[in-house]
């Protein structure tokens, strides 16, 4: 089992209740990434359902994540032919942190007809790429980076682009295979698109995300494109395309955060 399977795991209890723990390291100023997060509910919602990928994840965040016991309790709402709908509750030692919908299924078994008019960004090969090397004392990069390999595009590597932009390479360590729970890990692990521009670099707390998969992940990279388009009344939006190493569109996700104050 590779570190990423072992840090989101989670063993069952009754009546759809599991018990996880959410490790240290995985975080941003002490709170769990929130892709970590997600990735917990989407396994909760996998064990539950006994399905083999995710279709659809759509979270609510509540309160930070910090290291210590979690809960998963779920709740089967539909079990279909296709996908299976189930609800899931995080909680931690003393209150909820994060409450989604997550709908399950087999996504080698999609079917029907195809219009792709949208391509993968123009990278250089992933190893061409420079590494983020995480500063585990510090806030940027954050010690989650230790977890993971990220790879950014050169230009979004030096930062200050003026583009609310970024693209990057995503892998796990230690030839761990990519699933559809470590995809949603890879949609919330690039820097937040502000940081390319002039507006204040601080914490940007999501609070609602969803990740829709198109297809099972296969290679052993995903490149990761977000952008933003509005940063308004206190919020922002990033939406990202996960492509796998081929080109092919593995997944789409979209967030609303808020903004770092002046």
């Amino acid at each position: 089992m590779g570190q990423f399977a072992e840090h989101t795991g989670l063993s069952a209890g009754a009546n759809g209740v599991y018990a996880g723990e959410i490790h240290p390291g995985w975080d941003v100023l002490g709170n769990a990434n929130g892709g970590y997060l997600m990735s917990m509910l989407g396994r909760a919602a996998l064990l539950e359902s006994g399905r083999p990928d995710i279709i659809s994840l759509s979270a609510h965040f509540l309160a930070p994540g910090r290291p210590g016991p979690l809960t998963a309790t779920t709740t089967s709402l539909k079990q279909g032919k296709r996908f299976a709908t189930t609800r899931v509750d995080l909680t931690g030692p003393d209150r909820l942190i994060l409450s989604g919908t997550v709908i399950t299924g087999d996504l080698r078994d999609g079917e029907g007809p195809t219009l792709v008019n949208q391509n993968a960004p123009d990278m250089p090969a992933p190893l061409d790429c420079p590494r983020t090397v995480a500063d585990p004392d510090g806030m940027f990069p954050p010690p989650f980076m230790l977890k993971v390999e990220q790879r950014l595009h050169p230009d979004d590597a030096a930062g200050a682009t003026g583009e609310p932009r970024v693209r990057g390479w995503f892998r796990l360590l230690d030839d761990e295979p990519l699933d559809t729970t470590a995809a949603v890990l890879a949609s919330d692990f690039l820097p937040p698109t502000v940081f390319n521009t002039d507006l204040p670099v601080g914490w940007v707390p999501t609070v609602q995300m969803t990740v829709h998969f198109r297809k099972r992940p296969t290679t052993e990279w995903l490149l990761v494109d977000s952008v933003t388009h509005f940063v308004q009344n206190g919020t922002f939006e990033i939406d990202a395309d996960l492509y796998d190493d081929s080109g092919e569109l593995v997944a789409q996700s979209r967030q609303l955060l808020l903004i770092a104050r002046a």
